[in-house]
């Protein structure tokens, strides 16, 4: 199967990168295609290039405890205008089964103008 874990940008992810590691290892384990996104409330969502040492696991996204995930471009998506949007459900709508480590948008100041992530979330059924 192809599978994507999706999750919200959000501050302190705490024990939520060792939980998302270990699924998509899981998953992978078991012959599946697995793939880690973010979902990022910004018109345009940009590769990230934090400095430091982190380290790559399952996922192939590189991570640190203390700092999150390092996300390249093509592994953010964007929602917070209607084309980012639609763009976000088509890509999600690619895989056979979504998996939303973080499925509400969190309520920090960079996501109080929109409750709209929760918009992503009606995919295609299968």
């Amino acid at each position: 199967m192809k599978i994507c874990v999706a999750l919200h940008s959000c501050m302190d992810l705490g024990g939520i990168i060792n939980h998302t590691e270990q699924l998509i290892g899981g998953f992978k384990d078991l012959g599946h295609d697995a793939q880690l996104v973010e979902l990022v409330y910004a018109d345009n969502a940009h590769g990230q290039n934090r400095s430091g040492s982190f380290e790559i696991g399952p996922s192939g996204v590189p991570h640190d405890q203390g700092k999150g995930w390092n996300f390249r471009k093509p592994e953010r998506l964007s929602y917070k205008t209607t084309r980012g949007l639609l763009a976000a459900r088509q890509f999600l709508n690619e895989f056979d089964l979504v998996v939303w480590t973080v499925p509400v948008v969190p309520k920090n100041k960079n996501h109080l103008a929109t409750r709209s992530g929760l918009n992503c979330m009606p995919l295609n059924q299968r």
